[in-house]
């Protein structure tokens, strides 16, 4: 289907939603029968998982939130300021948490809070009518839940699969490229290199999509564990060749020429999708050379061993999901155990917007109470659902500004279809005709600008759209339409005051939390596991890269520390087995990596280093195995270009 066509199918498929969840509401005569049209208008998408995870998150976030009101208001009836403040501490805690949860189940936490607000706030001067509200909101919202689940699986229901398959053929062409780069010796710059590390944030993104493939009716589990175990096969590639980069760099120009055919032949095993040959690696190992050039090359054979085990497990899964080959028994179960890349929350950041989100309901609440603003409750809520909706974002300001401009848009819209379209609607056809001439080109144009759908449901909410249409006077409307406003506008002011959004601020702050995570390594304080470390690390990669240009080397060296932070957390447990020169030696390393202050990477560290991988080496045997390799990729990951130690010394 073309672009067009799913434009106007997309318009289609919403028009026929809101109708339906309009006809229903006033067939049931709902008190508020335009909510379940404005519900239509924030569920739909083009996606139809994205429309049944969407459904069923906002279902249960809204029944929830009608049960929490209830229970406020019995406690709290007689003090309605205090119920206002316990349901916005409540909503406050909920956004939180949405920002915390990075996966499409936010929006249950986040429709919860609105619910609840919207509940509470709506109803404070009549706590007794609160149970009818929260009734009338759990059934007008269900009817437009329904109702989109219904067009859009009778409608050309369309599915991610597609979109998956073509992500993971892409990630396997690009990965295959970075494979033959790095063993071609192939020259590059900071533009290659951005571009191959894009991958960690194409990879990671496919976790934020998992929650709507669980619902996604024609996506098998089978196929979804498939490409998860593809995902965190590739993210575990991608320290090994950054790694292999770093190796491959320290060796001589004799070496590289020496050892040019030998690599050469690893990535022909490569294309192949087969794993290492033993017999390439022991001829490696009888190569001569200084004592540090084995260790280069011992260490470089076990990191090819492990990317080609890696890709060629792989590559038979990738065969499996094209073809329907077979697998490995041993990796089947892995695969049918698989899981999406874990994304870390962000504590930091949804401590920030929590705090903006409080600031602007306190603001509000007392602008409320003092002026005896009959529109307060409206403006209330807009504010906080500006900050918990656009407070994350890099350009926070920015995208609330948006948002206030489209409502701005929205009010005017609503002015429009309240006074000069729907006085026109004397029938029923006139009305579909009506709402036809709003709603299709807004949909059309909502497939590239979502807030448009925003706009128009706060134009349909402004219009007070109910079964017999009556025109609130323009004073009412007027009023209503400035408090949205005035709502947003104060939650902008408050997301400034709590954090610095831009994209160069944000990478500042994911470098900082590398770095403390290692030091925290280091110290001894992370006792989570090596792999819970690597993850942490590859989703911030992958926050970096997406937010730098494509001159920026920064994700390079954000890979290089999260190699040194693994191999810190190798060293950490090995140093206690150990006696001696070598014992000391290795926590003199520790110790300088978490009482840095300014920069980890000094000449002190690199010197203490190299003593730790002399002493290793004069132990030989003795020292416990994988402590020299653990050395080895610490010295290159932090000093790759300084010279090579002396391991006589």
């Amino acid at each position: 289907m073309s672009l067009a066509a799913s434009r106007w199918m997309f318009a289609l498929k919403l028009y026929l939603a809101a109708m339906l969840a309009y006809l229903v509401a006033v067939h049931l005569a709902f008190p508020q029968s335009y909510w379940a049209v404005v519900t239509c208008c924030a569920l739909m998408n083009p996606l139809s998982g994205a429309i049944r995870s969407k459904a069923m998150y906002r279902a249960s976030g809204t029944v929830a939130a009608g049960f929490g009101a209830l229970l406020l208001a019995s406690a709290l009836a007689d003090a309605p300021s205090l119920l206002l403040a316990c349901a916005g501490l409540v909503s406050v805690f909920a956004f939180g948490v949405a920002v915390l949860d990075r996966t499409p189940r936010a929006y249950g936490f986040q429709l919860f809070a609105v619910t609840l607000l919207l509940i509470v706030a709506s109803g404070i001067d009549q706590p007794q009518n609160m149970f009818d509200t929260a009734v009338a909101r759990i059934c007008e919202i269900g009817v437009g839940l329904l109702s989109c689940t219904v067009v859009d699986s009778i409608l050309a229901p369309r599915s991610l699969a597609p979109v998956m398959r073509n992500r993971m053929r892409s990630w396997l062409k690009d990965m295959q490229a970075w494979i033959d780069d790095t063993l071609s010796d192939r020259p590059e710059g900071a533009v290659a290199r951005y571009d191959r590390h894009r991958i960690i944030a194409d990879l990671t993104a496919l976790s934020t999509l998992a929650g709507q493939l669980g619902f996604d009716p024609f996506v098998q589990a089978q196929e979804r564990q498939a490409v998860f175990a593809i995902q965190r096969r590739l993210l575990r590639m991608v320290p090994l060749l950054s790694a292999i980069e770093s190796h491959a760099a320290a060796w001589t120009a004799e070496e590289k020429a020496t050892f040019r055919d030998w690599k050469r032949a690893v990535a022909l095993r490569a294309r192949a999708g087969q794993t290492a040959d033993p017999a390439l690696e022991s001829m490696q190992e009888k190569q001569p050379g200084q004592a540090w050039s084995r260790l280069i090359r011992r260490n470089f054979i076990d990191l090819t061993t492990d990317l080609l085990s890696l890709w060629a497990e792989t590559r038979q899964i990738a065969d499996f999901l094209e073809r329907g080959a077979a697998m490995p028994q041993a990796l089947a179960r892995d695969v049918r155990a698989s899981r999406p890349f874990p994304l870390w929350p962000d504590f930091n950041l949804a401590v920030r917007v929590s705090a903006g989100i409080l600031i602007a309901f306190g603001t509000i609440c007392v602008l409320w109470w003092a002026t005896a603003w009959t529109n307060g409750a409206s403006a209330l809520i807009m504010g906080m659902v500006a900050i918990a909706f656009f407070g994350n974002a890099d350009k926070a300001e920015q995208a609330i500004g948006t948002f206030l401009r489209f409502a701005a848009l929205g009010s005017v819209l609503g002015g429009v279809l309240a006074y000069g379209l729907l006085p026109l609607a004397e029938n029923t056809e006139l009305f579909f005709a009506v709402m036809a001439l709003v709603i299709l080109p807004i949909g059309a144009w909502a497939v590239t600008q979502p807030r448009a759908l925003l706009m128009l449901a706060l134009a349909i909410g402004n219009a007070n759209l109910q079964a017999g249409y009556a025109a609130k006077g323009l004073d009412g409307y007027l009023s209503d339409a400035l408090a949205t406003l005035i709502g947003i506008f104060l939650g902008q002011l408050c997301i400034a005051l709590v954090r610095e959004t831009s994209p160069a601020h944000a990478v500042q702050r994911l470098v900082q939390q590398q770095r403390r995570e290692v030091q925290a390594i280091a110290r001894g304080a992370r006792g989570n596991g090596h792999d819970i470390y690597i993850s942490r690390s590859l989703d911030r990669a992958a926050g970096i890269v997406s937010r730098s240009a494509s001159h920026d080397d920064r994700a390079r060296r954000v890979l290089a520390a999260l190699r040194g932070g693994a191999a810190i957390g190798r060293i950490r447990p090995l140093a206690s087995r150990l006696g001696g020169e070598l014992r000391t030696a290795c926590e003199t390393i520790l110790a300088d990596v978490y009482q840095a202050r300014e920069a980890i990477r000094t000449p002190q560290l690199r010197a203490h280093i190299d003593h730790a991988l002399s002493a290793a080496y004069r132990a030989g045997d003795a020292a416990p195995q994988g402590l020299m390799r653990a050395l080895i990729g610490l010295r290159l990951a932090w000093f790759e270009e300084a010279p090579p130690p002396d391991l006589s010394i």
